[in-house]
């Protein structure tokens, strides 16, 4: 019965503080990859797979001094997700905040929605909370952030 007790709280507890730990601080919190193919306007070259997200993993990820795009201009992938309110990102340092997604269908209009999280955790940086996408020529496409002048060599 004590054991039993033990795993109870042991679960309780993993579960509670893992889910409540900070993502501007927290080690787990990954890194998007491929930044240069998720800038919006990218074009793939002809030799050049499409990004796709369908493998990432749920969970927080940072994007340097990028953020999630606000158009619905293409990126390296053939589906792009980008945010629907291009106003849409928290104004305050630790605000979170859930944002609307759209999903650019083949006629260049959003034809699917999604929702994700974001917060802000300094002045340049905001860490997103992703799923992964349907399909392998969807990604999440990103812009500058228009706060932040381009560090040298980013690109």
């Amino acid at each position: 019965m004590c054991v039993k007790i033990s795993i109870w709280i042991w679960l309780y507890y993993t579960v509670a503080t893992s889910s409540s730990a900070d993502p501007c601080t927290d080690t787990s919190t990954q890194k998007l990859g491929s930044i240069r193919q998720r800038l919006v306007g990218y074009q793939l070259a002809a030799d050049e797979d499409a990004i796709c997200d369908i493998y990432i993993q749920v969970g927080w990820y940072f994007t340097d001094t990028f953020v999630l795009a606000s158009t619905n201009q293409r990126c390296g992938t053939l589906r792009n997700w980008y945010r629907r309110d291009n106003d849409s990102l928290p104004k305050n340092i630790n605000e979170q905040r859930n944002i609307v997604l759209c999903r650019n269908g083949p006629s260049n209009v959003c034809d699917k929605l999604s929702s994700a999280n974001v917060t802000k955790c300094a002045e340049d940086k905001y860490v997103f909370y992703l799923i992964p996408v349907s399909s392998c020529i969807e990604a999440y496409c990103l812009e500058r952030n228009s706060n932040v002048s381009p560090p040298g060599g980013m690109l």
